[in-house]
C-alpha cells in the first residue's frame, strides 16, 4: 500500500493493503479495523495483554566474557478483563468484536464481558473469518440505517 501511495500520491481512492501478519487472529483483527475505518466508522484494536518490562543488562566480566543479568517482568494491562479485540462505534452504537480463529473459544471472563456489553445496550459479535464478519457488519449497518429511517420518516 505504501509503495502505491508513493507512486501515485494524488490517488484519492483507497489502495489494497498487504496483510503479512503471521498470526491469523492478528491479520483478521487488522482487516476488520481497516474495513470499518474505510467505511468512515471509528474502530480500534484493544490490547489487553499488558507490557513486558526488560530489566536485563549485558555485562562484561574481567575476562572479557559477556552475559545477561537481570530479569523480565510482566506489567498487567489496564483494560477490563475479557475485553473484546476490537472496539468500534458504528452509526452511533457501541460495537465490540471478539476475534476467534478455528477452535478458539471465549474464556469465562470474555463471556462475562459480552453479557455486560449487551446488558448495557451495546452490540457484541464474534468474528471467525473476514467474509462472515463482512456480511454481518454490512447487514448490521443496513439494519441500523433502516430502523433510523423508519423512526425518522415514521
Amino acid at each position: 500500500m505504501l509503495q502505491t501511495r508513493k507512486r501515485y500520491p494524488n490517488n484519492p481512492y483507497p489502495t489494497a493493503k498487504s496483510y503479512s501478519v503471521s498470526k491469523p487472529a492478528n491479520r483478521l483483527t487488522n482487516q476488520i479495523v481497516d474495513f470499518l475505518q474505510l467505511l468512515g466508522y471509528q474502530a480500534e484494536r484493544i490490547n489487553t495483554m499488558g507490557v513486558m518490562r526488560d530489566n536485563r543488562q549485558q555485562v562484561t566480566d574481567v575476562l572479557g566474557r559477556t552475559k545477561m543479568i537481570g530479569s523480565t517482568t510482566w506489567t498487567r494491562g489496564g483494560s477490563t478483563a475479557g475485553s473484546a479485540d476490537i472496539s468500534a462505534t458504528i452509526e452511533g452504537m457501541s460495537v465490540k468484536i471478539e476475534v476467534k480463529i478455528d477452535t478458539d473459544k471465549q474464556s469465562d471472563k470474555q463471556k462475562k464481558y459480552q453479557q455486560d456489553v449487551e446488558a448495557a445496550g451495546g452490540v457484541y459479535y464474534i468474528a471467525r473469518d473476514f467474509q462472515s464478519a463482512y456480511e454481518w457488519l454490512r447487514g448490521f449497518i443496513d439494519h441500523v440505517k433502516e430502523v433510523r429511517n423508519a423512526v425518522r420518516f415514521g
